[in-house]
């Protein structure tokens, strides 16, 4: 079992030895009020050095709320609605092609990223990363979005290892409590777009099915639980391969 404490301090550690490598002046990242990125932003807020963070909104009250995060990190607002809808419609305009949720929202993702090196650029600094294992090994993220950065402090953990990484850490509990949703979309969430909690996906990930995770699956399929996890196996399977281009 991971002694959390330890983590804390190794990857503390790590991001300043990497910080002075780089001969950089600190670090930024952005700030959604999900779990992930106030996991690397607790993490990040006592190093020795500049740390900046950012709330990039595109559309008021869609993504999840960063109000429980935002005395206790100082975080910055940057409101980037106007140059997000100008940038999809000149796209529209280039392509003559329908808009779509997906393309809306990794557009989205490119943009916030792009204003993320902007200011590392400006204030010679390092993007943080705020992608998890479980995402990572599935490629739920976007491409030169979420998924570009200089340093990825939380790669190594499981969406569940970051939320026992998060208790460590001080998080709110609202955050904690928070359904996961990379708030790209209204009503959008995790769980919706790949289909199996979390909770599974961390065993499958990982290969560890035990008997009290064998339950789970009882749980959610009685009449037959091994069908269940032939089924999500096959998913994760299939979703690693889809997304090898991404890694």
């Amino acid at each position: 079992m991971r002694d959390w404490t330890i983590e804390m301090r190794e990857q503390r550690k790590w991001i300043v030895d990497r910080v002075y490598t780089a001969e950089a002046n600190g670090v930024v990242l952005g700030v959604s009020g999900g779990i992930d990125s106030a996991t690397v932003a607790y993490l990040a807020k006592s190093l020795p050095f500049r740390r900046e963070f950012l709330h990039l909104n595109l559309w008021p009250g869609v993504q999840q709320s960063y109000w429980s995060l935002d005395q206790r990190l100082n975080i910055r607002m940057l409101n980037l609605d106007e140059a997000y809808g100008i940038l999809r419609d000149q796209l529209m305009q280039a392509t003559l092609v329908d808009r779509n949720k997906i393309a809306d929202g990794n557009l989205a993702a490119r943009l916030r990223m792009v204003v993320l090196y902007g200011v590392a650029n400006l204030a010679n600094l390092l993007v943080l990363g705020t992608t998890n294992r479980t995402e990572l090994e599935l490629g739920y993220f976007t491409k030169f979005g979420d998924g570009a950065c200089d340093l990825e402090p939380i790669a190594d953990l499981t969406k569940t290892e970051v939320r026992e990484f998060a208790k460590v850490l001080e998080v709110p509990q609202e955050v904690l409590d928070a359904t996961p949703s990379a708030g790209l979309w209204e009503g959008q969430t995790d769980k919706e777009e790949l289909g199996i909690p979390y909770e599974r996906l961390d065993h499958l990930i990982t290969g560890f099915i035990g008997d009290s995770e064998f339950e789970t699956w009882k749980k959610a399929r009685p009449e037959d639980p091994g069908s269940l996890l032939r089924e999500e196996k096959d998913k994760v399977r299939k979703l690693r391969k889809a997304s090898e281009h991404k890694r």
